[in-house]
């Protein structure tokens, strides 16, 4: 046997054996996008178990739910021309440049249907006078979806934190609001009604405290929003227990609220301490 030959088949050898330890997915396609080549982490990602990828169009070899679902060839179905991957294909075959890209495709694997993630390069390669692409593909559909649930978790928490902001901002207000009428009002206001104040204050700081509290709970935090204590309450005396207890509020700034309903159902179901 020729040395040199034998050379390049131990080199050879060695290269494949690099190729099938290695994570990423390795797959050589010639001019028509073919495959020619390539490694296991390839064949465990897209290849049916008893299936073979060699001699196959890239997206049949790959399962993608375009030529599944069609019954076409890669290049063939109405989809190909949308497809990121295939024109990143041909633009490597065409100008020679490497082409990256991330990439989210439909798959069909073991009669599922999957949404994979993966981050791709590829680079044009001369073979034996022949012009070819190798790719290079990572599946990080795990990094993806992970990212997604901190992106989703971020989107409550910053939801959370509005209305948390807009919920404690309403008690803090009123608890400045009565103290300050307590201490500086000109009109006399009966025991009974001061009573009734400090009560106002005293709820109001015990919510703050309680949103606070939430605002600290990593698990109220990652579902988005806080507890509601919804009760059948008598709207109309609500309403009329708040405007009472404004009148003096209100008198200070010679200001007279009244109110008047004209509602035929006075009991609903809602959070009386949201209001």
């Amino acid at each position: 046997m020729n040395t040199k030959a034998l050379k390049f088949e131990e080199a050879a050898g060695i290269l494949k054996a690099m190729l099938d330890d290695i994570p990423t997915a390795v797959v050589i396609l010639d001019k028509k996008i073919v495959v020619r080549m390539h490694n296991k982490a390839f064949k465990v990602l897209f290849v049916e178990p008893g299936q073979h990828a060699l001699g196959k169009y890239c997206g049949n070899a790959m399962n993608c739910s375009f030529a599944i679902s069609e019954g076409c060839d890669c290049g063939a179905t109405t989809s190909c021309s949308r497809c990121n991957l295939r024109n990143s294909f041909i633009q490597t075959l065409s100008r020679k440049e490497i082409q990256k890209e991330k990439i989210s495709k439909t798959y069909y694997l073991s009669g599922q249907t999957l949404t994979r993630h993966f981050y791709y390069t590829t680079k044009f390669i001369h073979f034996q006078d022949e012009e070819m692409i190798m790719v290079l593909i990572d599946d990080i559909t795990e990094l993806e979806e992970k990212n997604k649930i901190l992106s989703d978790l971020n989107e409550k928490k910053n939801t959370f934190m509005q209305i948390a902001a807009h919920d404690i901002r309403n008690p803090i207000s009123s608890i400045f609001t009565f103290s300050d009428l307590l201490i500086n009002s000109k009109e006399e206001i009966p025991p009974v009604k001061k009573d009734e104040f400090l009560i106002h204050i005293k709820n109001s700081a015990s919510f703050s405290i309680q949103l606070l509290n939430d605002l600290l709970d990593l698990s109220v935090l990652e579902s988005g929003g806080t507890k509601l204590n919804i009760r059948l309450n008598d709207y109309t005396d609500l309403i009329n227990h708040i405007t009472e207890t404004y009148h003096y509020i209100a008198a200070s700034k010679k200001i007279r609220v009244t109110f008047f309903s004209h509602l035929q159902i006075e009991e609903m179901y809602f959070d009386a301490n949201r209001f």
